[in-house]
């Protein structure tokens, strides 16, 4: 019985090496021949969340390479291809980056740039260093080969205007609350005006809709939350307030709160 039992350990072991072995080995095809990638997998992430794309990142030689279009449009570019001439063209607002396969040469708004490895097709998928990513965009880069993982991620010098996400408006027995959603801000400017009363905040180098977005509060301290793009760089939200309730700024990761209390209502340290 004994014996059996060894035998079935065995089974399920080499069952289990096989699968592991097989889930670390990718076929790729580049540079005109089919090779057998047993290096890292890895995972890409871009401020936190997961990019999905046919092709993951791998490590092609000295240098980590992503997919282009997943990562481009991810980050908000318009990301074209011409088969014929085997070049990607990616386009932001601000910025038009080119990149030709198997060339060193890139073109950022017209001004040739040169890259330490060249973009590739790898299964028929634009793949570029992610270093080079990284370094144009001003994106933090964190290569993590043990956990198998590659994050991408904004910061004050990042050149991608960030986005507004959302703007929700809750009210409860002691005060309102307005929760503003926005994928990075690091600065943000505020100013109290009259005549009408209301609270403006404006987010420098933030992308919001083009037309004012409304929400009607109708409650004892706020009539109502609007919010657009102000200029080219500057997202605004405005809290069109009733009377001259206290509030207080609260942040919390990539969200900013706004705590707005009955002037009766015990000082909690706001403004």
């Amino acid at each position: 019985m004994r014996k059996y039992f060894s035998f079935f350990l065995i089974f399920i072991f080499l069952i289990v090496f096989s699968i592991n072995a097989y889930a670390q080995t990718l076929l790729l095809t580049y540079d005109g021949s089919v090779h057998k990638y047993t290096g890292n997998i890895f995972t890409l992430k871009i401020n936190g969340e997961t990019v999905s794309s046919e092709v993951p990142p791998v490590l092609l030689g000295e240098y980590n390479y992503i997919p282009v279009r997943a990562v481009f449009e991810k980050l908000g570019a318009k990301v074209d291809w011409s088969e014929s001439k085997k070049i990607m063209t990616i386009k932001f607002d601000f910025m038009t980056i080119l990149f030709k396969m198997d060339d060193k040469n890139a073109q950022v708004n017209n001004k040739i740039m040169k890259l330490k490895a060249a973009p590739k097709l790898v299964n028929k998928k634009a793949m570029a260093p992610v270093y080079f990513v990284s370094e144009i965009l001003k994106l933090d880069l964190d290569v993590n080969s043990e956990k198998k993982l590659i994050t991408l991620s904004y910061n004050e010098n990042t050149v991608i205007p960030r986005k507004l996400q959302s703007v929700k408006y809750t009210a409860k027995d002691d005060r309102d609350i307005i929760e503003i959603s926005l994928d990075y801000y690091k600065k943000y400017n505020t100013s109290k005006l009259g005549n009408p009363e209301r609270i403006v905040i404006d987010f420098p180098n933030t992308a919001a809709p083009k037309t004012q977005q409304k929400i009607n509060a109708g409650s004892r301290l706020l009539k109502s939350v609007r919010y657009a793009q102000f200029d080219n760089k500057t997202a605004r939200v405005v809290l069109d307030i009733v009377g001259h309730p206290r509030y207080k700024f609260e942040e919390k990761g990539n969200k900013l709160l706004v705590n707005l209390y009955n002037s009766d209502v015990p000082d909690r340290g706001g403004s």
